[in-house]
């Protein structure tokens, strides 16, 4: 425990003068006797968060972090860490660190490091953790940006002083974490069994697994039009479109096929089975078209090859030319290389869109568009019927 607050003199220390009003200041002080007495706060670190505009967040920082205790220098101490490699590490999960002798740090922090120690000696080598580390912190950080926004506009009450809402944050972060922590765990597990099921699927596939390459169907999927929409519609509107596309192929997609990630207004899909990537960019064309007039179509290119898979992302010729052939998609068609279109020329209905020179790539490529199987023919029963009521018009 810090010193008792009836020992503090708030106002001489300069912690109330950013408030006007006698509610504002009452609100302050029983904010600031709750931080010393119920949470343990020292006063200089009381004085740093008022100082950077935070002060009613500090019991909601020790709900999620813990309480700090220890430098950086002591964490990497007790977990056997070189001061410099446990910084380096932190920074590639995308954490800050506040330097110098700063007690910023929780038995949590100390318990982490330990963990990932104890990978190390049980063989994990350091560049393994490194290229988890970033892959954790570019998710967990998009992840809590998402969690903290629903949070605010779930539990925010502008009503409330920033001493009643200090401590509501703070229980309610403290009741909900444990359960979140467990989901979050469950879900790794999940997709963890979800990716061995995938790419192990027997001896030779481990072989191929850890190799640094191995061949896979790739799809670009973008929204057609999107850039100028923007200059027509709001930007929160524009947003929405695009977190729509999203949920719908993460509504979509089954293993074998994953999504690598969302890129604007675009969504790049993979899968080592070229058929299950196929169909399911069929489906998400279909749809896509079913969201209405007033929401942009999909292009959409796919190719198959040798690629390298590398911190969840994927590199090389089959990325490149998924892109180019999305690029130079009509809305609503799906263009594939001939190396689909040899594989699966009697499971769809195809047209060829003839030979072109990309840029990158060194020869031409023969480009076809992809449908289901009949579709064209429906097509044409369609172009027919749009015909006759036409003439009887």
């Amino acid at each position: 425990m810090s010193d008792d607050s009836a020992n503090i003199d708030f106002q001489s220390e300069g912690l109330l003068d950013d408030v006007v009003g006698d509610e504002a200041r009452e609100a302050r002080k029983r904010l600031l006797d709750y931080l010393v007495t119920e949470e343990g706060v020292e006063l200089e670190e009381i004085k740093l968060a008022h100082s950077e505009k935070r002060l009613f967040l500090l019991p909601v920082e020790r709900a999620l972090g813990g309480e700090p205790k220890y430098t950086a220098a002591e964490v990497a101490e007790l977990s056997n860490f070189d001061l410099e490699l446990f910084l380096e590490l932190r920074r590639s999960l995308g954490l800050a660190d506040p330097g110098g002798e700063i007690k910023y740090y929780s038995d949590e922090d100390v318990k982490t490091m330990q963990a990932v120690r104890w990978n190390m000696e049980m063989g994990m080598s350091l560049e393994s953790i490194r290229e988890i580390n970033r892959v954790l912190g570019a998710s967990l950080s998009q992840l809590a940006v998402t969690v903290e926004r629903r949070f605010l506009t779930t539990f925010i009450d502008p009503d409330e002083d920033e001493a009643e809402m200090a401590k509501r944050y703070a229980a309610i972060t403290r009741a909900t974490s444990p359960e979140f922590a467990f989901v979050l765990q469950h879900l790794f597990n999940l997709h963890m069994r979800d990716s061995l099921r995938t790419d192990i699927l027997g001896n030779e596939a481990v072989i191929d697994l850890l190799s640094d390459t191995r061949e896979v169907a790739v799809c670009f999927a973008d929204l057609v039009g999107f850039t100028s929409l923007g200059e027509q519609i709001p930007a929160d509107q524009l947003g929405a479109i695009a977190e729509r596309l999203s949920a719908i192929t993460v509504e979509l997609i089954e293993a074998p096929v994953r999504m690598v990630k969302t890129i604007g207004d675009a969504v790049m899909l993979t899968s080592p089975d070229a058929k299950s990537l196929l169909d399911t960019s069929l489906d998400l064309v279909e749809a896509i078209e079913n969201e209405g007039e007033g929401f942009p179509q999909l292009s959409v290119g796919l190719d198959f090859g040798e690629a390298l898979d590398r911190s969840g992302d994927i590199y090389g010729p089959p990325v490149n030319l998924a892109s180019r052939l999305s690029d130079v998609a009509r809305a609503g068609a799906v263009l594939v290389s001939s190396e689909l279109h040899d594989r699966f020329k009697d499971d769809y209905d195809w047209t060829s869109i003839g030979r072109r020179r990309f840029k990158g790539i060194e020869k031409p490529v023969s480009i076809w568009r992809v449908r289901k199987l009949g579709a064209r023919k429906v097509e044409r029963e369609q172009r027919e019927r749009r015909r006759q009521s036409s003439e009887r018009a």
